[in-house]
């Protein structure tokens, strides 16, 4: 097809396309930078083929596909610098480690989940808060951890991990077993997507030199060896010392009568 000359029209416009142009395509077009000025200035083919390129249903798709793709990897990109903006100098701890603490949680998460009724629920719930429980027996990190002498750290000055940092660090790992609980999802789909999740953040462990996958990134903490903790006189120090029997010890007591 070729451009058509407007009749009667102002000498401003030289020429417009075949069909009119909706304003969504517009400001569609408006989102992604396309200077449209410059296409006309440069000839009215390039108009034709843009207009056809963002008409097509599919290459829409495509372009949003993209778009959206290469947002996510900037914020992705934007966590990894905050993160180490505030990165501390704990070393990364041993890979073995943190390999059988991961596989001692997900045995026993996977031993929670044959419960009936809210076996999924709660093996999920153990994925989600295992790392920001404040009582004697967890001390702010899963059953794994503990048994492997590891501990979680965050990597701002003079805080602790909670629920909500658990809830940020480990969201991804308890898909799976919130999956299970979908009727509409098959039993077989459930362990391809958590191999593939694991397989994810486990590269992601190995390739950095802290150690940290990409719930450390947006939770913003580090795994690290029991021993560094204790022994390095840092604020991070108060992960294994201030725990829930001393807070509770000084608290003032209420008068009694």
């Amino acid at each position: 097809p070729h451009l058509k000359k407007s009749h009667g029209a102002s000498s401003s416009s030289k020429f417009k396309t075949a069909g009119p142009l909706p304003n969504a395509f517009r400001a569609f077009r408006r989102l992604l930078g396309i200077d449209f000025n410059y296409i006309k200035e440069t000839g009215g083919q390039q108009l034709l083929a843009a207009s056809y390129l963002y008409s097509q249903p599919r290459l829409i798709s495509l372009n949003l596909h993209f778009f959206f793709a290469n947002l996510f990897l900037k914020e992705i990109v934007y966590i990894e610098r905050i993160w180490k903006s505030h990165m501390s100098n704990y070393p990364k701890a041993d890979a073995t480690r943190r390999f059988l603490a991961v596989l001692i949680d997900n045995t026993l998460s996977t031993i929670i989940s044959f419960l009936p009724i809210w076996g999924g629920i709660m093996a999920a719930g153990y994925i989600l808060f295992r790392d920001g429980f404040d009582w004697p027996f967890m001390r702010r990190r899963s059953f794994g951890k503990q048994i492997m002498k590891l501990t979680l750290v965050r990597t701002q000055p003079d805080t602790l991990p909670d629920l909500r940092t658990s809830i940020s660090r480990n969201w991804m790992l308890a898909v799976p077993p919130l999956a299970s609980m979908l009727p509409f999802i098959h039993p077989v789909w459930i362990f391809p997507i958590g191999a593939i999740i694991w397989l994810v953040e486990g590269l992601k462990v190995i390739q950095d030199p802290k150690g940290v996958r990409f719930g450390d990134l947006w939770a913003k903490t580090q795994v690290i060896e029991l021993s560094q903790a204790e022994t390095t006189p840092a604020s991070l120090n108060v992960v294994t010392k201030k725990t829930f029997l001393r807070k509770r010890a000084s608290k003032p007591k209420p008068d009694q009568p």
